[in-house]
Formats: C-alpha cells, sequence, structure tokens
C-alpha cells in the first residue's frame, strides 16, 4: 500500500478551501455592487446624445452633509450643466419643459463649480424667469429632489445627457 504525503495532502485540501471561499466572497461583492448599479435609472433626460455617466449619490438615496454629487465629465464637452428639480424632470425637442421645476444647479463658469463633482453649498437657485442662476451660491432645503447633468460642445451643441436619479436631502 502507498503512504501518501499527509502534510502536502493536508495543505492541498486547505488550500483549494480557501481559494473556493475567497471565489464566492468575490463573486458575491462583485454580483451585489454591480446588482445596484444596475438598478439605476438608464434612459438619459434627453433622448439621443452621448452619455454623462452619474456616479453618486445612487437614487433614492438621502444625501448626508459629507456627500457629493459625482459623476463623468466626458471628453469633449465645453459646458456642463448640474441640473437639482423638485419634480421628475420632462424634457421635448432637447428643452427641458418642467423648466418652472428646475429649483438649484451649477454650471461651467460659476464660482464652486467643479466639473464631475458638486456639493449642496455650491450651488445657485435657478430663476425661471432669465432662465439663469442667481448670483448668489445657496444650499438647497430638506427634500425630494431629482438630479442630473447634461453638456454641451464648444459650438453651444446638446451633446451629452445623463439619466436623472431621485435624492433626499435631509
Amino acid at each position: 500500500m502507498k503512504q501518501r504525503n499527509t502534510s502536502a495532502y493536508f495543505f492541498t485540501k486547505l488550500f483549494v478551501k480557501i481559494y473556493c471561499t475567497l471565489g464566492i466572497a468575490i463573486f458575491l461583492t462583485v454580483s451585489c455592487t454591480n446588482s445596484e448599479q444596475d438598478n439605476q435609472p438608464k434612459t438619459p433626460v434627453f433622448a439621443g446624445l452621448e452619455d454623462v455617466e452619474l456616479r453618486l449619490p445612487l437614487t433614492t438615496a438621502t444625501y448626508n452633509t459629507t456627500d457629493h454629487f459625482r459623476y463623468n465629465a466626458p471628453n469633449g464637452v465645453a459646458f456642463l450643466v448640474f441640473a437639482l428639480f423638485d419634480a421628475p424632470i420632462t424634457t421635448a425637442d432637447n428643452k427641458v419643459s418642467n423648466v418652472q421645476n428646475f429649483k438649484y444647479g451649477s454650471r461651467t463658469g460659476l464660482g464652486g463649480f467643479s466639473a464631475g463633482l458638486q456639493t449642496r453649498v455650491t450651488l445657485y437657485a435657478f430663476d425661471p424667469g432669465t432662465g439663469n442662476f442667481t448670483g448668489a451660491q445657496t444650499s438647497p432645503p430638506a427634500g425630494t429632489y431629482y438630479w442630473a447633468v447634461w453638456g454641451y460642445d464648444g459650438n453651444g451643441n446638446l451633446t451629452h445627457s445623463s439619466p436623472q436619479r431621485t435624492v433626499t436631502l435631509p
């Protein structure tokens, strides 16, 4: 009868168990992370344009005081608009049709604007009458909001759009 090297056999078996356990843990982590991203809205507010990928906060999240609105600022965009509405954003013919619900935001050229990252305290009130932001930064009050980002090329053509997400500001 052939005798096994019990030490090698034990370590091989242990290695296989550890490897399988790590594989399952990695699979579950990736599956849960992708599942969260998969449940995010996908339809851009302006159809037929290049995507602006929203990162955080995820839809239906509660924004904490240390949170930031994060998105990927695409290449080739000369002018970005970050918008916060108090109702779902509606559009027609590449224009916002419920501009009266556009309450806060920021854009390229305003103080505190940073492409890819906005904070609650660096937003401006939006004036639907003038179609522009007011001159003073303001922090939106508590409530549920809908946010999106869109961008224009150097010629002023709307070229990029994100989906909208909901967020609760405490």
